[in-house]
């Protein structure tokens, strides 16, 4: 990924780090802002849903060469969002993806080495996973849960600087695969690039001319002179 950030390139050498991916894409109705985490997100002024309706996307593909790459997401296929894809996609209308990491809020170590929990910290914490052993409440019989590692390791919180832009491109097609056990949504967004390859059909006419300049009389006789008659030169009596 070329334009990364310091900071950006420096969490990558964190011990514990989120990876998240932001959706946005134009449909007939509206704009859909979709993200890989749990619950609403704000970001860059605009709310993303995450209710867990993007469930897939391709690989990001870089080419120092000038051609059309394309890139396929998945969608859940539930009503909603079924209704979507049947009636709301449109050719060639805008769509971004973003990834980002998201860093814990709070993170249990040593200040003054830096050093944090890892792996073996943590089955301390939930009990050991070969013996089954956790800890709790001998009394209740309750035990921890997936809440105590939220509150060891940190609930993924700070956006690490801003998010990458990894694809921006046009909508080419979706489809609903019922193919597997899983039924999803697909549709494939090609990059911007592409546009140079479609054929431009251009005429010398009044309405292609108002196109690039309203109010320009110029070609207002050319379908009229397509039709008419000059005589040019003396003409027999």
């Amino acid at each position: 990924m070329r334009g990364l950030s310091p900071e950006f390139l420096a969490a990558l050498d964190q011990p514990i780090l989120y990876p998240i991916a932001f959706f946005e894409g134009e449909f007939a109705t509206g704009t859909l802002r979709l993200w890989t985490g749990f619950g609403d997100r704000v970001w860059d002024g605009k709310t993303w849903n995450g209710v867990g309706w993007l469930i897939g996307i391709s690989t990001v593909e870089e080419t120092a060469e000038v051609k059309a790459t394309s890139l396929t997401i998945g969608l859940k296929a539930n009503q909603e969002l079924v209704s979507l894809a049947l009636g709301q996609i449109r050719r060639n209308r805008p769509m971004s993806i973003w990834l980002g990491f998201t860093l814990p809020a709070v993170v249990l170590g040593d200040p003054g080495t830096g050093e944090v929990l890892g792996s073996p910290a943590v089955e301390q914490v939930l009990g050991d996973p070969g013996t089954g052993e956790t800890l709790g409440d001998p009394g209740t019989g309750e035990t921890l849960g997936e809440a105590i590692l939220e509150e060891v390791l940190g609930e993924p919180s700070r956006l690490v600087d801003k998010p990458y832009l990894a694809f921006k491109g046009l909508c080419d097609i979706g489809e609903i695969d019922v193919k597997t056990d899983k039924p999803a949504i697909r549709i494939r967004y090609k990059s911007r690039i592409a546009d140079l390859e479609r054929a431009r059909e251009r005429r010398m006419t009044h309405e292609d001319q108002q196109i690039e300049f309203p109010g320009d009389m110029f070609y207002q006789w050319t379908g009229a002179l397509s039709d008419m008659t000059i005589n040019w030169g003396p003409t027999g009596s």
